[in-house]
């Protein structure tokens, strides 16, 4: 067994890409030390994003994925810490998430099969992704926190929001449950025609 301890974040992840296609056990060695590390900030990171257990875990797995397949990260090149690099790759996986709720026909390929760029951004991504992304940045932030949360919650069986989290948006945005769910269903209505109208 190889002990690992005493190297930095940056040289594990060089250690794990020098060494995953030729020495694996160097390189599990060297992913689980840095999977070990860094599993609590990324869980609760995860958690915090979505309410949704099953989703943050998703989100979970989904990031630890993409470190596997694309160990990009460098401080020299990155000119940034570990957890910076991740908290990144998460937050695509995220958005990546959040685009896959949305309903009609708009089709989002799976992020795990698109490929990174040196800085772990997404190199080649589908037209509706590029274009769900826009649509979301194009709405106000009331409009967007109101959606989003609405999305998190849609698992298909169950599209209503909990009690506790529609009193805070009420408080948040000095509003009714009506009226949240009249600007949910225009936000949606906003996101589907942006698509449709830029494909």
């Amino acid at each position: 067994m190889f002990n690992l301890k005493n190297l930095s974040d940056d040289e594990l992840m060089k250690l794990y890409r020098e060494e995953k296609d030729r020495d694996t056990q160097v390189a599990l060695t060297a992913f689980n030390e840095i999977y070990s590390r860094y599993y609590e900030f990324l869980y609760s990171l995860c958690h915090t994003r979505f309410y949704d257990s099953v989703e943050a875990d998703i989100m979970f797995e989904k990031t630890w994925e993409r470190v596997r397949k694309y160990p990009k990260y460098s401080r020299d090149k990155h000119k940034t810490v570990f957890a910076t690099w991740l908290a990144k790759m998460a937050r695509n996986v995220s958005v990546d998430i959040d685009n896959q709720r949305i309903k009609g026909d708009i089709v989002v390929d799976d992020v795990a099969n698109t490929e990174l760029s040196d800085d772990g951004e997404e190199k080649s991504v589908s037209k509706d992704v590029e274009l769900m992304t826009d649509a979301l940045a194009a709405l106000p932030e009331r409009e967007k926190e109101i959606t989003l949360t609405y999305m998190e919650y849609d698992t298909g069986e169950n599209k209503y929001l909990p009690r506790d989290v529609i009193k805070t948006l009420c408080a948040k945005f000095k509003t009714t449950a009506p009226y949240l769910r009249k600007i949910k269903e225009r936000s949606l209505a906003f996101l589907k025609n942006y698509v449709e109208s830029h494909r």
